[in-house]
């Protein structure tokens, strides 16, 4: 669970510091990965979002995005 919200808050902070506000994220645990489930707000663009993708993956929040 720690690992969890660990994960969440270094997410939330990534996109933040790129201007994309989130309104929430919730974490599905599966038996070997962890699905992040990320809602932007009204202006989170998700073009920014896929154009981040190699982004995360770079700093060891995600192994992939999809959108």
């Amino acid at each position: 669970m720690a690992e969890q919200n660990d994960s969440r808050r270094r997410i939330r902070k990534t996109l933040e510091d790129f201007g994309i506000n989130i309104i929430s994220i919730k974490a599905a645990v599966g038996p070997t990965v962890t699905l992040y489930e990320v809602v932007p707000d009204k202006d989170g663009w998700i073009a920014k979002i896929k154009n981040l993708r190699i982004f995360l993956c770079k700093l060891k929040v995600c192994h992939d995005v999809c959108v």
